[in-house]
């Protein structure tokens, strides 16, 4: 179980200088989608599943995963 929000997610993606459109392709999503996910609680719309944090991490990890094997 992930415990981190999608704040913290959002944090990690702006640290590693990943954009929202990266993260989108990645996960097969749109950036909307993404923007939308990433700023659940200052919205009411519901908090994306477990399974959806997973795959943004997931995302996030292998994009910065390939920026350092170049």
């Amino acid at each position: 179980m992930l415990i981190m929000s999608m704040n913290d997610l959002r944090e990690y993606r702006l640290r590693y200088n990943v954009s929202a459109s990266a993260i989108a392709k990645k996960m097969g999503k749109s950036r909307q989608y993404i923007n939308q996910i990433e700023i659940e609680n200052k919205t009411n719309t519901s908090p994306p599943s477990e399974d959806t944090k997973k795959a943004y991490l997931k995302a996030l990890y292998e994009i910065v995963q390939a920026r350092q094997e170049k």
